[in-house]
């Protein structure tokens, strides 16, 4: 029927606390690796949290509204077949519909700030990502320049020797 709502956000650990796999692969890939490493914990990783935690605030306001939205409907139904309702069950239904009139009012603002805030975070990545790109492409490049290039002679000469003859105990 309803949504359920994370009562935290899922941000406590970060997901670079492990080594990445490659990172032995590579002679000093790690002094390359660490700074885009925490380039991008600071970058992204933590203000998704900040975000995550910004979130918990309008959850627990719907939550809390859900709540109320029992108590209301309950009041509403007593009201119509009583015609009244006790003080407190006036005062649940006045509840309710400030913070209904709080949310409906101000969650469309707050859930566009969020939009941006994850728009900003997203094109930081992306930039990153592409920085990164460009790192690999220049290392990729500088490594490939340093290979030496076959000499063609060389080839020339394994080409002509052709196949190896087969041996006598072969026929």
């Amino acid at each position: 029927m309803g949504v359920r709502l994370e009562s935290r956000p899922a941000c406590f650990q970060s997901p670079f606390s492990q080594p990445l796999p490659f990172a032995t692969s590579f002679p000093d890939s790690h002094a390359h690796v660490s700074p885009q490493k925490q380039r991008l914990e600071g970058l992204v990783w933590q203000p998704l949290c900040s975000l995550a935690k910004a979130l918990l605030g309008p959850q627990n306001l719907i939550k809390k509204r859900l709540d109320k939205l029992l108590d209301f409907e309950r009041v509403e139904e007593k009201l119509l077949e009583v015609g009244s309702v006790t003080y407190q069950e006036e005062a649940a239904r006045h509840t309710y519909q400030a913070l209904n009139s709080l949310l409906v009012a101000e969650l469309p603002q707050f859930n566009q700030l969020v939009m941006q805030w994850l728009g900003q975070i997203l094109c930081t990545f992306v930039t990153l990502q592409r920085d990164l790109a460009k790192q690999v492409l220049q290392r990729a490049e500088g490594s490939m320049a340093q290979v030496r290039p076959l000499r063609l002679g060389h080839l020339w000469g394994v080409a002509r020797q052709g196949p190896a003859a087969p041996s006598a105990s072969c026929v």
